[in-house]
Order: C-alpha cells, then structure tokens, then sequence
C-alpha cells in the first residue's frame, strides 16, 4: 500500500529528513497563483434552507433537482481550477463526475437532516429495531468518489501539493522520461497528468 504524503508543515517540523526541497507552490509561471480562500458558505452547501423545501415527487423532478444542484458545484469549482491551470477541456468529465458525487453527497445529506440518521423498523424475531438510513451508505459512496476523483484533478490541498512538486521534480530533470532523447516522448512540465500547453480558446 503506498505511503501517504506527509504535509509541508509536517515536514519541516522534522527536519525535513529526506532532504528533498519544499515546494509549497508551483514554479514561477506554471499555474496562477491560488487565490486565498476567502467568501461565506455557498447556498447550495447550506441545507437549512434545503429541507424545508418539498421532496421532489417524481422521477423527472430529481433529475431536474441533482441537474440543477450538479450545475451550481460547476461554476463553484470549475473557475477557480482553470485559474490554477489544473483543468483542461480534457479533464470536464472527470470534473463532471466529481460535481454529480458532491450533489450526491449534499442530496444524502438533506435527506439525513430532515429524517434523521437513524430509522425504526419492527422484526417478528427480535421486535423493534433501529436501523441507518439509507442516505448514509449514499453519503459514504459519494465522498469515496469525490476523493478519487479530486486527488486526481488537485482539488484538494495534498494533491496540489503533489502536483507541484511533479512539477518542481520535472524542471530538476527528476523524472526517468526527461531523459529519452525522443522529444516526442519527454514529459511536459505542467501539473495533473503532465498536461501539455494549451490554448486560451480551450478554457472558455
């Protein structure tokens, strides 16, 4: 099982024992600069207001309801990706996927705040018993889905972290491919997957 990176700040105050340099960021021009976080929780992460609305009642209702709310995690998300240039128009689906497991996620999640974690159910056998709800198995697969998928993209701290030092590694020739004559095959020195230089036109 691969051993999971240890943040910056754990590292320097070891000592920093594999004496390999920090890199906190990435390499001057890579990617902008990431934005300090900054703003108030966003309305579709707010499901005090969510629970008191009425149930979607049928089919093409929940479609239009997790569409909608699927949508909202896109202009969230996607923005602030493309500024840090860790998303190509390549990358869309798997960021669409990672968008639907968080709608998933806060669907499971309004569920459990208007019914609580826990059911009640009676057995012949062993009389009244209390059960989870389903929404929590929900709420556990969409999590697994968006971590998969946001190590992958560097949606979250550690994994930008990695990236850039992929990144730091690749400009020190670090990495076995800079070293085939072959151009056609030398890694690229950009973030996730080793992307290549793409066009502004592509982002828009």
């Amino acid at each position: 099982m691969a051993r999971r990176p240890e943040r910056n700040e754990v590292k320097r105050a070891k000592g920093n024992p594999g004496r390999r340099p920090i890199v906190d960021s990435a390499p001057a021009g890579a990617v902008a600069s990431e934005a300090a976080a900054e703003g108030s929780l966003p309305d579709w992460v707010n499901t005090a207001k969510m629970v008191a609305k009425r149930r979607p009642a049928n089919a093409k209702q929940r479609a239009e309801f997790m569409t909608a709310l699927t949508r909202q995690v896109w202009d969230f998300a996607r923005p602030e990706l493309v500024k840090m240039n860790l998303v190509k128009r390549i990358d869309e689906p798997a960021l669409a996927i990672w968008c639907r497991a968080m709608a998933e996620y806060i669907a499971a999640i309004i569920e459990l705040d208007r019914d609580g974690t826990t059911y009640t159910t009676t057995s012949a056998h062993s009389g009244l018993l209390h059960r989870l709800h389903p929404a929590t198995r929900m709420r556990k697969d969409a999590l697994q889905t968006m971590k998969e998928i946001g190590d992958t993209l560097g949606i979250t701290p550690m994994s930008r972290q990695r990236l850039f030092q992929m990144m730091a590694d690749a400009g020190r020739g670090a990495l076995p491919l800079d070293r085939i004559d072959d151009d056609s095959l030398a890694a690229p020195a950009s973030p996730v997957g080793l992307l290549g230089k793409a066009s502004a036109s592509s982002l828009n």
